[in-house]
């Protein structure tokens, strides 16, 4: 049996079999071996269970004893402990030859931050992280060659505040779900990040300028104080994807681009509120802004606007709007369309011809009662309690209301479905709104008392009168087109 032997300490031997690989076992040693390299040697060493005799003849191969200061081997390695010198937070790996320790740092595609760190550090460990974002992904740019097949991901697990403006490259992303970033955060094509807060005064919070592919943020948090705007993507083209808890916005915009943009934004939000004079959601280009977002909500003294359309379409599923203007379009062509919307009339909207504005609502909360009108696919024998359900007119619509009818403590709604031509007159019956912001009617609306009436346009011709109120409690109406050519009159309230 040929063995290596290993002296450990005082009168202890470990015996390592090459036979038997793995195989250790230790004998207390009663007598003294010569240690002479490889020598012949018959000696019998005893143990609990018995005893075992090396016989004479055999080779083994006993190291030299280490001890004092100063060796040149360790366990029978030949680095020494200087050769540790400089070699902080790289790991001691075993050599080939298996006869030295070597040293490197982690190869991965991992890079750590945190307020912790240094610049001078690699970051490609949590012990040896960067100190900012800006160094991790000045590194990243400079050192590696990021891909399709070699990506990178820049953690950050700590929750302190990083005042830096960065930019991330394609195939990178970062992950720092516990950090604020106070400043600009721009995307290129297949980048992504999250932060748990993105915020700044001046210029953008996140920023997609360029690229054709598609850009990610997630954040808790986005607030765009001051004129400073929230998201904003200015590319010709890609998408920038965005899912966010709360938009803050004060006299810039929550969401959108500028007037060379065709690239498309797609929303997952849960809430954006305006403080100021700002907007929501705007759209400059010719692209597409699309999405969910729970609702949009004037906070304090805001004045601002929920939805701003000049250019392109704002196709969004909500649930409130509650701003001070609820949507405005300033070029012919513009397109916006709501759904689900439980709509408060106490806003005002402004829409130029010739853009398109479709809002299918349902039922605000304190509502009792809304029915639906669609004239192309509603039937006046439906019941008209919901979109799938529409009645095709007004006047059935009206009449359903009136049944109830609604009284000053249960209001009631009539909701119109997109930018149909309606050809029909009827009576507005007190206590009810009509939301129609894109419809046109061909004939006399009248006022109800405590009503309220938002519509495009209406057109009369001989004697009628596009709208008409003779009762003597207050109502209000939005229109944005009157239009009689007739000798009737466009508006007519004989009841004062």
């Amino acid at each position: 049996m040929s063995a290596i032997f290993n002296k450990l300490s005082s009168g202890l031997f470990v015996i390592r079999d090459k036979v038997l690989p793995g195989v250790n076992i230790i004998y207390e040693v009663t007598s003294n071996v010569n240690q002479s390299g490889y020598t012949e040697l018959n000696v019998t060493y005893k143990t609990t269970n018995g005893s075992m005799t090396l016989s004479d003849g055999v080779s083994y191969n006993i190291n030299p004893d280490i001890t004092g200061a100063g060796v040149s081997t360790f366990l029978g390695l030949s680095d020494t402990p200087g050769s540790y010198a400089t070699k902080k937070h790289q790991i001691p790996i075993v050599n080939t030859a298996e006869n030295a320790l070597s040293f490197s740092v982690p190869d991965n595609n991992i890079r750590y931050v945190s307020s912790a760190g240094s610049n001078t550090n690699t970051g490609k460990n949590p012990w040896d992280m960067y100190d900012t974002f800006t160094n991790a992904l000045s590194d990243i740019v400079t050192l590696e060659s990021p891909s399709d097949t070699n990506r990178f991901v820049i953690v950050c697990e700590n929750a302190d505040d990083y005042t830096e403006s960065i930019s991330v490259p394609q195939y990178v992303s970062i992950w720092a779900p516990n950090a604020k970033l106070i400043g600009t955060l721009t995307l290129a094509d297949d980048a992504e990040a999250t932060f748990k807060e993105i915020r700044t005064s001046g210029g953008d919070c996140v920023l997609k300028s360029a690229g054709t592919g598609t850009s990610k943020v997630n954040a808790d948090i986005i607030r765009a104080t001051s004129n400073a705007r929230g998201i904003r993507n200015t590319a010709t083209s890609g998408v920038l994807i965005v899912h966010a808890r709360q938009i803050f916005v004060e006299n810039g915009f929550g969401v959108g681009d500028n007037a060379s943009a065709d690239g498309h934004i797609h929303l997952n939000v849960d809430d954006i509120y305006i403080t100021g004079t700002g907007t929501g959601i705007s759209r400059f280009g010719s692209g597409t802004t699309i999405g969910y977002v729970h609702h949009i909500l004037k906070t304090g003294a805001g004045t601002g606007t929920a939805l701003l359309c000049r250019n392109g379409e704002i196709i969004l599923q909500t649930h409130i709007i509650d701003t001070a203007v609820y949507f405005t379009t300033t070029l012919a062509g513009a397109v916006i369309k709501v759904h689900g919307l439980a709509y408060s009339p106490s806003g005002t909207s402004v829409r130029v011809p010739g853009s398109d504005v479709t809002l299918n609502l349902i039922d605000g909360g304190n509502q009792g009662l809304a029915v639906y009108v669609d004239r192309i696919s509603g039937d006046d024998n439906n019941g008209g309690r919901s979109p799938e359900d529409a009645v095709a007119s007004f006047t059935q619509a009206a009449a359903i209301i009136a049944a109830v009818p609604p009284s000053s403590s249960v209001r009631y709604s009539i909701f119109a479905h997109g930018g149909e031509t309606y050809t029909e007159s009827f009576t507005i019956p007190d206590y009810t709104t009509v939301i129609a912001p894109g419809v046109t009617l061909i004939g006399q609306i009248t006022h109800g008392d405590n009503s309220h009436l938002i519509i495009r346009r209406i057109e009369t011709s001989g004697s009628a009168h596009c709208l008409s109120h003779s009762g003597s409690a207050l109502s209000f109406f939005q229109v944005e087109e009157m239009v009689n050519t007739g000798t009737g009159n466009c508006l007519n309230l004989p009841g004062g």
